[in-house]
């Protein structure tokens, strides 16, 4: 992200969005190894999932997905042990 930009980013889980805009950039100094692996770590769970979400709603869009709630609760119920044959 650039020094004077402004970013819109949703939140996890679907929960709401975040708009983040970027005013300076100061470098910090890293205390230690063990904190630039773990924020590597948290950042590349994120991205992936970011990514596969992307992946799956544009796989959606281009077959035309649609959803059949009677369907998806029958087996549902059905996998649950709670069908009513």
């Amino acid at each position: 992200m650039a020094k004077g930009t402004i970013k819109v980013q949703s939140a996890a889980g679907g929960r709401g969005w975040f708009v983040v805009m970027l005013k300076d950039i100061v470098p910090a100094k890293v205390e230690s190894d063990a904190m630039i692996r773990s924020a590597q770590t948290e950042l590349g769970q994120q991205l992936g999932q970011a990514y596969a979400s992307a992946l799956a709603g544009a796989v959606r869009k281009d077959v035309g997905v649609k959803r059949h709630d009677a369907a998806i609760r029958a087996v549902r119920d059905q996998l649950a042990g709670s069908a009513t044959n």
